[in-house]
């Protein structure tokens, strides 16, 4: 549940959930939502959890225009500024 308000208010900051892996401001946050990303890929987050970050328009695989969802590279801190515009 905390992390989970933590990604909300990300959001509210931010517009987006697109937490980076390595994010500088809460490492634990990001560490979370790839977290999150892993458990849905394997099928083993629950219902209730997905239809929550569902809710708030959690993306499943980090793409923009190109192709990060095949790149083992996850994004800076600074692709989250990128992403917003």
């Amino acid at each position: 549940e905390f992390r989970y308000k933590g990604l909300v208010d990300f959001k509210a900051e931010h517009g987006h959930c697109n937490i980076p892996y390595r994010y500088s401001k809460d490492v634990q946050l990001g560490r979370w939502v790839q977290n999150q990303r892993e458990f849905y890929k394997r099928r083993t987050l629950s219902g209730e959890r997905y239809q929550r970050l569902v809710d708030i328009g959690f993306s499943w695989s980090l793409r923009k225009g190109g192709k990060w969802g095949t790149a083992k590279r996850k994004p800076s801190d600074d692709a989250v500024q990128n992403i917003e515009s």
